[in-house]
């Protein structure tokens, strides 16, 4: 989230991507409501917090 963009910005973890899409236009699709912003005391609890992520997105897309 940029505060002073001129237009919107979204940033998007794509699950088993390990590609390059930097400049590139794509759709995006929202399936449920995962968590809310928060900030994080470290990089360790940033990285757990991922990863948590990535499961239950796993769960909800039923990949």
């Amino acid at each position: 989230f940029h505060l002073h963009a001129a237009v919107s910005l979204l940033e998007a973890h794509l699950i088993d991507f390990d590609g390059d899409l930097y400049g590139e236009s794509c759709t995006v699709s929202f399936a449920e409501f995962l968590r809310g912003e928060r900030r994080f005391d470290s990089v360790e609890s940033l990285v757990s917090q991922l990863k948590d992520d990535v499961a239950e997105a796993r769960r909800v897309l039923h990949c």
